[in-house]
């Protein structure tokens, strides 16, 4: 009876070491892996108000931009201006 409890905690040692080991191994692994950062965009500042806001969304006048808020929309034929 002795040599069964002595292989079962054998065993048990055995499994809690190895267990052990690989859940170090596994959080080297997670630390090793540098977190993926987007890269950085371009950022530009509306010439009427000073919003900062993404090269992409501005529009570009000559060499200043504007927000959204501050775009004037296209100029349709037979427009006429409003007061």
């Amino acid at each position: 009876m002795s040599k069964w409890l002595l292989t079962v905690g054998l065993v048990v040692v055995a499994w809690l070491l190895w267990s052990r080991l690989r859940g170090n191994a596994r959080a080297a692994r997670h630390k090793a892996a540098p977190p993926r950062v987007a890269p950085p965009r371009a950022m530009v500042r509306c010439h009427v108000c000073g919003a900062q806001l993404d090269a992409a969304l501005a529009r570009r006048d000559g060499p200043l931009y504007t927000c959204a808020e501050h775009q004037s929309p296209p100029a349709h034929e037979g427009d006429t201006p409003r007061p």
